[in-house]
């Protein structure tokens, strides 16, 4: 934190010193390590507008006034880049932390979030909505014969097929290893259960290629938990109703789809 007390300061001249001495050999770049990067930023700008006072009211015409000024803008143009770097340093931490590193799909604290206020959303608007379970068909086995690197690549390819299915609204992130948690925000049983069917097709009728000159055929098992009117359900509940429908997808053969309410319904 800069240790400096503006009160002593008398010319605008020595603050000129100051503030340059402070940006260029203690380097306000430093401040961007530090806690206190607000603070120590707001200083400057409120030595800045100071100093621009004490020039307004120097009583030293507009042509002497001009290379004083032209002092002012080297520190000014720094002080804007310092913060545009913060702006950019806290949008990406901010990713890093709702963000899973792999595929850019939602990490799982977040989509949990994202789920719970749906979940708040669709109790206050009495409806239905429907979470789904996406699981990537013998993943374990690409890892053992082809190479973890190789069932990354897999794993992006189904992530990025998902988000290409979603709708607006819906929300789609990694649930743990192959897995996929999509939140569909709305929609009657018959639209979320072919949505599901959805995710599987855009996976089955293609070929993933991991790389160039490469080609894994690659299913994936669906799981759609749907909860109608969910007064007292919860985000855990909610979640382990679509595992319990992966569960009957993958016993029936994987490749396929299955819906949990308080019937099993099978589409392929």
């Amino acid at each position: 934190m800069l240790g400096f007390n503006w009160r002593n300061v008398c010319y605008f001249e020595s603050l000129v010193v100051l503030i340059w001495e402070n940006a260029e050999v203690d380097g306000l770049e430093s401040m961007l390590a530090t806690e206190c990067v607000d603070e120590n930023q707001g200083m400057l700008l409120d030595l800045m507008r100071q100093l621009q006072s004490l020039l307004r009211k120097s009583g030293l015409a507009a042509e002497e006034l001009e290379p004083l000024l032209l002092l002012i803008k080297p520190i000014q143009l720094r002080i804007a880049e310092l913060q545009r770097q913060l702006r950019e340093t806290d949008l990406r931490l901010q990713r890093q932390s709702t963000r899973d590193s792999l595929t850019g799909l939602w990490c799982l604290g977040s989509i949990q979030e994202l789920l719970a206020k749906e979940l708040a959303r669709t109790v206050r608007e009495q409806r239905s909505f429907a979470v789904v379970m996406v699981d990537v068909d013998d993943l374990k086995r690409v890892n053992d014969y082809y190479g973890h690197q190789m069932g990354d690549e897999v794993l992006k390819t189904v992530a990025q097929r998902l988000l290409k299915v979603c709708r607006k609204e819906d929300s789609v992130g990694c649930y743990s290893g192959g897995k996929f948690l999509v939140v569909l925000s709305a929609g009657n049983d018959r639209e979320m259960l072919a949505l599901g069917d959805r995710f599987r097709k855009c996976v089955a009728e293609q070929v993933v290629c991991p790389k160039i000159g490469f080609e894994l055929e690659m299913t994936v098992s669906v799981g759609v938990g749907i909860c109608r009117y969910p007064q007292g359900s919860s985000v855990d509940a909610m979640i382990q109703l679509a595992i319990d429908a992966l569960v009957l997808a993958k016993k029936a053969g994987r490749n396929r789809v299955r819906q949990r309410l308080d019937r099993v319904v099978s589409i392929s």
